[in-house]
């Protein structure tokens, strides 16, 4: 009897420890903090940071918070410049969480897994002087979101990417007026110059009264998408680029999606939707953008040259230019809708260009590799795309005046795009796709979602795993069969729409409206 109650004793105390053991060996739940600069009572000593003993200021946060905690600010003017340099993880974020109301001088920092969301960033009525305005200088996985950052004080980019910083993310801003020139914005939005700074995602921002949008050069896997550009006030002394990148030796700009981006109202005398060249640069992607009203702007410039004033690339994949749609623009000369000197590695298909006007009939200049373009001029009027399928047809916008350019039914553009490449060789039940040119494709760059590609015939669909851009293989997530030679689409972009909807592409940045539960929309 004393044996039984001696192994029940023991498996009581081991049932005892092994809780204790999980008690004491569960995470610490993560804490919500509050400062509130309003309320009579907040003191950063000895409240505690509840909602019912809340700080005084911000930067009593910043020296408390930990991995998965969060820092909540209620509405107020903070004449703060806080510095971030504690770590969150990936699984526990560390969020700023600004309420309605609340405006702050800004933030720097070097940190990694850091939200600041919710936020009013600028100068106007701070003695901070913080330039720029966001000025973060490390990390990994920045997310800056939501937030109306505008009017620094001097001639500095609002926001400023600055050393070795990976997967910084700028989403659903309202960015603007950069810059110490206010009527127009002398500097740009998002500056990421010539840094060590990779898989950066800037997506669904309103961008306005900037010298540029996204500025700089050196980026490895650089994903603009979905963002609108405008108003912009451009003057003589500068150009606006909605992007701009200048590569060099030590920070070559390498594999840029641009995709989904609208410029509108753009005034300036001097400017392209896309402006990448200087040296070492390759594998630009610019597709599914649109301008608006932009009676000088528009031009897309790609150039590379070997070595620093070296003699333009020949060899290495460059710009891939596809489905955009150029609208009722007169542009600048050397700012045609497509401009370029010296290099022969571009290539362009299925774009739409409507009344647009310029010294040539062509609006594409130097050596570029295009077809299954569609033109049209106006009535009586003739354009000269020198294209193998070219197509020049009124496309039946939708409205084109007030900036729709959706396809109506019947619209010549609905089948009139051209395939993007073709296979090498046939698969059978194969997850390996070898192609002539794989660099119009992205494989989840900045992680975004891979591109969905279809193969032969537009039913034939699979998305893609992994490029492996020096042998041309796309390795895909399910097997397809196909035969030599087919012709490959693009299905399905980054940001889960479908854009094969028929037996071929459509030309432009935009096919016939469909009800909304027709489109197949991926969350990232």
């Amino acid at each position: 009897m004393n044996s039984i109650k001696s192994k029940i004793g023991a498996v009581i105390l081991a049932a005892v420890a092994l809780v204790a053991t999980a008690v004491f060996s569960s995470p610490v739940l993560a804490a919500q903090y509050y400062v509130d600069k309003t309320n009579g009572s907040a003191n950063d000593s000895p409240n505690n940071g509840s909602s019912g003993q809340p700080w005084l200021t911000i930067g009593k946060c910043v020296t408390t918070l930990a991995a998965g905690d969060t820092c909540n600010i209620l509405a107020g003017s903070y004449n703060e410049r806080p510095s971030l340099t504690t770590n969150g993880t990936s699984g526990s974020r560390i969020i700023y969480n600004a309420s309605a109301g609340v405006k702050i001088g800004g933030f720097t920092g070097s940190a990694n897994y850091t939200t600041i969301q919710g936020f009013e960033i600028t100068d106007q009525g701070m003695t901070t002087n913080v330039n720029p305005l966001i000025y973060l200088t490390g990390g990994t996985g920045w997310l800056i979101y939501s937030n109306n950052i505008h009017d620094n004080a001097s001639n500095n980019p609002c926001i400023r990417f600055d050393g070795t910083i990976t997967s910084p993310t700028v989403r659903s801003n309202s960015i603007h007026h950069c810059g110490n020139s206010r009527s127009d914005g002398s500097n740009s939005a998002i500056s990421i110059f010539q840094t060590a700074v990779t898989q950066v995602l800037i997506e669904n921002n309103s961008i306005s009264y900037i010298g540029d949008g996204i500025s700089g050069g050196g980026t490895n896997k650089l994903v603009i998408r979905n963002n609108t550009f405008g108003p912009i006030v451009g003057n003589s002394s500068y150009h606006v680029d909605p992007f701009q990148c200048q590569g060099t030796d030590s920070f070559p700009e390498l594999y840029t999606l641009f995709e989904g981006n609208r410029i509108e109202h753009e005034s300036g005398t001097d400017a392209h939707m896309f402006f990448c060249n200087g040296f070492l640069n390759r594998n630009q992607i610019v597709r599914y953008n649109s301008t608006y009203d932009t009676p000088a702007n528009g031009g897309i410039d790609c150039r590379q040259e070997e070595t620093s004033g070296g003699p333009y690339a020949t060899s290495v994949p460059l710009c891939y230019i596809y489905n955009n749609s150029w609208v009722n623009n007169a542009f600048a000369l050397g700012n045609a809708p497509y401009f370029n000197v010296g290099s022969s590695n571009n290539f362009a298909r299925n774009n739409l260009f409507v009344n647009v006007t310029n010294t040539s009939t062509n609006p594409y200049a130097g050596p570029i590799d295009k077809d299954y373009d569609l033109w049209w001029a106006g009535t009586g009027q003739q354009a000269d795309p020198s294209e193998t399928h070219a197509l020049n047809a009124d496309p039946l916008l939708t409205n084109a005046t007030n900036g729709d350019f959706h396809l109506l039914a019947g619209s010549p553009a609905a089948t009139s795009g051209g395939p993007l490449t073709t296979a090498s060789g046939s698969g059978s039940s194969s997850t390996s796709l070898v192609v002539n040119d794989a660099s119009w494709f992205q494989d989840g760059w900045s992680g975004i979602t891979a591109d969905c590609i279809a193969v032969g015939t537009a039913s034939n669909t699979a998305c893609i795993s992994s490029i492996n851009y020096s042998t041309n293989t796309i390795t895909l997530s399910s097997p397809l069969i196909w035969t030599n030679g087919a012709s490959v689409w693009l299905y399905r972009k980054s940001d889960g729409v479908v854009v094969l909807t028929g037996n071929a592409p459509y030309a432009g940045a935009f096919g016939t409206p469909v009800a909304s539960s027709f489109r197949i929309t991926i969350s990232d």
